[in-house]
């Protein structure tokens, strides 16, 4: 699969996703419950792939993106620089998605 590949998953909405890019409208909590249960097509794409169907992360660390899934502190107006939110971890070795999971902090 190429890298300009429009990747599709089923019921996955893209533009719902990148719309709600801190999770403050209550779109995330779905559209991840279906990334997980699709898990299998998200494994080996790279991550130009995964910005293309998710847009930019909310954070991205040491080979694992991360994107908030939950209203959390980052909808707030106060300036805080550790957010303790549930979030969307993918992450990637060799530049290739291993794995997708979700967090509870």
């Amino acid at each position: 699969m190429g890298t300009t590949d429009s990747i599709k998953i089923k019921d996955f909405n893209s533009r719902a996703w990148k719309r709600d890019s801190l999770s403050c409208n209550n779109k995330r909590p779905y559209l991840a419950k279906v990334l997980i249960e699709h898990k299998a097509n998200l494994i080996h794409l790279n991550k130009k792939q995964i910005v293309n169907l998710l847009g930019k992360p909310n954070g991205d660390r040491n080979q694992v993106y991360g994107y908030y899934i939950e209203n959390g502190t980052q909808c707030s107006n106060v300036n805080y620089t550790d957010h303790q939110t549930k979030s969307l971890l993918i992450e990637f070795e060799n530049g290739l998605v291993t794995d997708v999971y979700i967090i509870v902090p």
